[in-house]
């Protein structure tokens, strides 16, 4: 039987002997208590790790979400922000300066701001809903852990693909959320957009690059106020 409250405490002696130049053999050490590969160690823990988590909640409108962003990441603490969107607008990362149409936006009245995190093009209207998740990146490693527990909520309401693909989550190919993230202090913000209406239109009268190559669709299997009850769950262990 697994004991991980017995291994953690194996692997820190592990590593005091290894500062001292004693040859010895992590894997050993933690098949003492139950474990057979390192990957599986790693995973437990993290999960562990992540679950003692304290997050501190905030659930403000766009556009005052954007300015939530930077107020968590100035804080240096670790964060969970909702953000509903009830009207346009166009939020860039640092691809995505290059990639919209301003003078569209411009003409049509849609507010955009630019946003420094590694990622492109946001672009939502009425309906969607947008997620934030700051916490230690030296405990999660990267966002690909937290876009694939969210494609985990997402496959209970679904018997389509869902998936991780690079920043993005696809099902059955087709691009339902997009994603930024942003580092500072070994803390790193994950930002996911979810679109829950059909803006085809929209995005494609906005987003000017030719690099595109997803088509994209949107979250019709599950309301937006039950998504959100389901990554509350998930991050504050209800």
């Amino acid at each position: 039987m697994k004991n991980l409250e017995q291994a953690m405490t194996e692997e820190k002696l592990y590593v005091q002997d290894r500062m001292k130049n004693i040859d010895t053999n992590l894997l050993d050490r933690l098949a003492l208590y139950g474990y057979s590969n390192l990957t599986e160690y790693f995973a437990d823990k993290r999960e562990y790790e992540f679950s003692q988590i304290k997050f501190n909640f905030v659930e403000e409108p766009m556009p005052n979400g954007v300015s939530e962003i930077f107020k968590m990441i100035n804080t240096n603490k670790s964060g969970i922000l909702f953000v509903d969107w009830e009207n346009t607008y166009v939020v860039c990362g640092n691809r995505g300066i290059e990639e919209f149409n301003q003078k569209y936006c411009e003409e049509h009245n849609i507010t955009f701001f630019p946003l420094h995190t590694n990622g492109g093009t946001i672009v939502g209207s009425r309906g969607d809903f947008s997620l934030g998740i700051y916490c230690p990146k030296n405990i999660i490693g990267s966002s690909s852990y937290i876009l694939n527990n969210v494609v985990a909520i997402l496959q209970k309401y679904t018997s389509a693909n869902v998936t991780v693909d690079g920043n993005d989550i696809v099902i059955d190919g087709k691009k339902i959320c997009g994603s930024a993230n942003y580092e500072q202090n070994n803390m790193l913000m994950v930002i996911m957009h979810f679109s829950f209406s059909d803006w085809t239109d929209l995005i494609s009268n906005i987003c000017l690059t030719t690099k595109q190559s997803k088509p994209v669709a949107y979250v019709d299997f599950i309301s937006r106020d039950q998504f959100k009850k389901e990554v509350l769950r998930w991050l504050q262990k209800q």
